[in-house]
C-alpha cells in the first residue's frame, strides 16, 4: 500500500559521484555525518489433466530469482514509547512472513539485521556504553533480557550489535528478532526516529563505532520505521524530509537505487486513514505522519502502510517487490 514548517539545519553534503570499488565504509566520504543536529524490492505452466471426469490443476512454483545483489542490510527503527506495545507485537508476528517472502523471492543472499529505538535508553549491563546511545544497535529486550546477539558471534572477534548470516541461521534469527524487537514501552515520549536512523547509518558506522561493520557498500539497505507519532521537527528530529533524505543517501554514497525505505506510520490525517485519533492515555490510535510519509515516498523504492492495521504481514509481503526491484537494479561495487 503506497501513498503517493521546520527547524533550520545546515547541510553540507556534496554527494560522492565516484562509484569505484569500496570494500569498507569510508569515513572520508563527504556527507557521512555532516548534518548539523543529526551528528554523528511467470505463472507456472498448467499440468496435464490426468482425469477427464475430475480434473485437477497444479502449477509449477517459479524458483527464486538469482539477482545480482547477494547482500541485504536490514535496519529496523522501532518506537519504544509508552503507546507502542501492540504495534511491537504485530511487528514481531509479521517478521517470519517477511523473512520467508524474501527467501522465496531472492535465490541467495546474506544478511545483516539490526534494531534501534527512537529514544534514549539506560544501559542494560556494565561495559556496554553503546546502550546509552541513540541509534546504536540493540542487544537486549526492553526488560533487559539479553537476546544472544553477542553470544552468537565468534570468540575473539570484535563484537557486533547486529545479527548476520555468518553467525546466526535463519531459524535462530526469528527468535533473536522476537527478543531484540521487543524493545518495551519505557522510552522517551519525544520520539526521534529520523535522528536514530541517521545516527545508526552515519556516525555509528565509522570504524570503532557502535554499529561498525553493519553497513556494507556491496549490499542493498532496507530500512523499516515503525512509530505511532510524527517526527515533527519541533521537539523531535531537526530538519525536514528533503534534508533527512540527503543524510540517508549519504550513507550509501548517493545511490538511491541501493535503498528500500519502508514505514508503518500514522494516517489519522488522511480521509481513508485506518488509525483513530491519537489518545496517549488510552494507548490507542496514532498521530498523522505526513512528514515521515513524505520521506518514505520520496524514495524510488519506498512504501508505507498504517501502523494501526491489525496484521503487518501483507505489508511486508508486498514490500518484497521493492526489495526485488532494488536487487534487479543493483550494480555491485567494483
Amino acid at each position: 500500500m503506497r501513498y503517493t514548517p521546520m527547524l533550520l539545519v545546515t547541510l553540507t553534503l556534496p554527494l560522492a559521484c565516484d562509484q569505484g570499488p569500496r570494500t569498507e565504509r569510508d569515513p572520508s566520504v563527504a556527507g557521512a555525518d555532516s548534518l548539523d543536529g543529526l551528528d554523528e524490492f511467470d505463472d507456472g505452466e498448467r499440468a496435464e489433466e490426468e482425469d477427464d471426469d475430475f480434473p485437477e490443476e497444479s502449477f509449477d512454483v517459479p524458483p527464486p530469482v538469482d539477482f545480482s545483489c547477494t547482500k541485504i542490510d536490514f535496519l529496523f527503527v522501532i518506537d519504544d514509547s509508552g503507546s507502542m506495545g501492540d504495534e511491537q507485537e504485530r511487528l514481531i508476528d509479521g517478521f517470519p512472513g517477511f523473512l520467508a517472502s524474501v527467501e522465496s523471492a531472492i535465490a541467495q543472499y546474506d544478511y545483516h539485521m539490526m534494531v534501534v529505538t527512537t529514544g534514549y535508553r539506560p544501559p542494560v549491563g556494565e561495559g556496554y556504553s553503546c546502550d546509552e546511545t541513540i541509534g546504536a544497535g540493540r542487544i537486549a529486550a526492553g526488560d533487559g533480557t539479553e537476546c544472544g546477539v553477542f553470544e552468537a558471534q565468534v570468540e575473539g572477534e570484535p563484537t557486533k550489535r547486529y545479527a548476520d548470516a555468518e553467525t546466526t541461521d535463519e531459524d535462530t534469527l526469528t527468535d533473536l528478532f522476537s527478543c531484540v524487537a521487543d524493545v518495551g514501552v519505557t522510552g522517551s515520549g519525544a520520539e526521534l526516529p529520523v535522528w536514530a536512523m541517521a545516527q545508526a547509518l552515519t556516525a555509528h558506522t565509522k570504524p570503532g563505532g557502535c554499529n561498525a561493520g553493519f553497513l556494507r557498500d556491496d549490499a542493498i539497505l532496507v530500512v523499516t520505521v515503525i512509530t505511532d507519532e510524527e517526527d515533527d521537527g519541533m521537539s523531535d528530529s531537526p530538519g525536514d524530509p528533503a534534508l533527512w533524505k540527503e543524510v540517508i543517501l549519504s550513507a550509501k554514497h548517493g545511490r538511491e537505487s541501493d535503498i528500500v525505505m519502508l514505514g508503518l506510520v500514522g494516517d489519522t490525517d488522511l480521509e481513508d486513514g485506518v488509525c483513530d485519533p491519537f489518545d496517549l492515555e488510552a494507548g490507542v490510535g496514532a498521530e498523522g505522519a505526513p512528514r515521515l510519509r513524505e520521506l518514505i515516498d520520496s524514495f524510488e523504492y519506498g512504501s508505507w502502510a498504517s501502523v494501526c492495521q491489525d496484521d503487518y504481514t501483507p505489508f511486508f509481503t508486498n514490500a518484497v517487490d521493492d526489495i526485488g526491484r532494488a536487487c534487479q537494479d543493483f550494480v555491485p561495487a567494483g
